[in-house]
């Protein structure tokens, strides 16, 4: 079985065309859940990015937090794609992560003339808990707890799955 790669980005917008990955944190492990490597990182925002308050807000960032950074979102981009290329042959598995942070992911790659598709060519495969959590909800109704919405629906936020 290959490595797994968990990983999430934090973001200066929700709008993958004009916003930023500001941070970045992925843990490698291998079959037995034992962690083998990691790599965090934060960058400043680049300019001419206007960041969204609320987005700001959910990552629990500051202004004074992404000027104070060293590195730039290039230099981080770079350690990132050296990183993922390291932990080659592994499946690379996010929250919501193929409608969002693979979306971030790629067109950043695009953006810096990188090849887009990192995560799923080469050996790499790719998974999303959060289709994972809604597929076994929809088969398997007691396996997950979920909180209901107002209307009456299953809540899938990552902090309020049991």
């Amino acid at each position: 079985m290959p490595n797994l790669v968990f990983y999430d980005f934090e973001t200066c917008s929700s709008n993958v065309s004009y916003g930023q990955i500001i941070q970045a944190a992925a843990v490698l492990v291998n079959d037995n859940f034992q962690e083998l490597d990691r790599f965090e990182a934060r960058c400043k925002l680049s300019p001419g990015i206007v960041p969204e308050a609320m987005a700001l807000l959910v990552n629990k960032t500051t202004p004074k937090m992404l000027k104070e950074t060293n590195l730039s979102h290039y230099q981080m981009l770079r350690q990132l794609i050296d990183k993922f290329k390291e932990w080659k042959n592994s499946t690379f598995i996010g929250y919501n992560s193929i409608n969002f942070d693979e979306e971030f992911l790629r067109r950043t790659l695009f953006k810096n003339l990188e090849y887009p598709y990192l995560t799923n060519t080469n050996g790499n495969e790719r998974g999303d808990l959060f289709s994972l959590a809604r597929a076994c909800h929809l088969y398997y109704p007691d396996c997950i707890k979920t909180s209901i919405s107002n209307k009456n629906n299953p809540v899938f936020k990552l902090e309020k799955l049991a």
